[in-house]
């Protein structure tokens, strides 16, 4: 953990939850950026190991559950049992200290990282049976502005979605993250040549500190995100087709 950043108790504070990858973690976020981050790696033990970080995260603040503005959680595409977890305790949390929660999708919590100022981005994530969960984003000139979604969240053969890719990019190049990009790193460059860049390892992990930046940036648009929360699933994307929530 690197040293909590002291904040003014006056703007908002988001809390962010990652569990849908093995790269788990917990964040708080204000308006002037991240106050404490806290990674771990969630092989095992999810649940009692991301209750742990909350706590930790929150007391390395200084702050209490109910001095959160509002929490955002990852809820997939990823593991679907993670996610679950994730958002059970994230759900937990926001009945007791009444705050607001919203669900960030994991797919654009690692565009959002991907740190190229108007670029095209396809987050790709294993799905195993040589599928990959992926997505497409043009992320903002501002990096203060969250990543525009070009296509859903979806799952399918990694040569249907370059056949995608190429017909939406246009020539443009594309930055691809997430844990796949190095395992179809050869069909990428075979299909897509020099236009397939590849994010730094550093950029391809969910990360906590993403979650809460998009839940606070939805907040600040919309004093309503998160007041609905009761009904919010985790995002399942079967092969070859749309999210659902189970």
């Amino acid at each position: 953990m690197r040293e909590p950043r002291r904040r003014a108790m006056a703007g908002l504070l988001a809390l962010g939850i990652e569990t849908a990858t093995r790269a788990g973690g917990v964040a708080l976020v204000d308006e002037d950026g991240v106050v404490v981050s806290l990674h771990v790696n969630l092989e095992q033990s999810h649940s009692r190991q991301t209750a742990g970080l909350i706590q930790q995260a929150l007391q390395a603040a200084g702050v209490t559950a109910a001095d959160v503005s509002i929490v955002g959680v990852s809820i997939g595409p990823g593991s679907f049992t993670g996610a679950r977890i994730g958002l059970s305790l994230a759900k937990g949390l926001c009945l007791a200290a009444g705050v607001p929660l919203t669900g960030v999708s994991t797919l654009e919590g690692l565009a959002a990282r991907a740190g190229v100022p108007g670029a095209l981005v396809s987050p790709l994530l294993d799905a195993r049976r040589a599928e990959a969960y992926a997505a497409l984003f043009r992320l903002a000139a501002d990096p203060d502005e969250t990543p525009q979604r070009l296509h859903p969240d979806d799952r399918m053969p990694l040569e249907a979605w370059l056949d995608r890719i190429e017909t939406m990019a246009g020539g443009e190049p594309v930055w691809f993250t997430g844990d796949a990009r190095r395992c179809f790193q050869a069909s990428l460059r075979q299909r897509l040549g020099s236009r397939a860049r590849l994010a730094g390892a550093l950029r391809s992990e969910p990360a906590a500190d993403t979650i809460a930046w998009l839940a606070l940036r939805g907040r600040l648009t919309d004093p309503d995100v998160g007041r609905d929360w009761e009904t919010l699933e985790p995002e399942y994307v079967r092969s070859g087709g749309s999210p659902s929530n189970l």
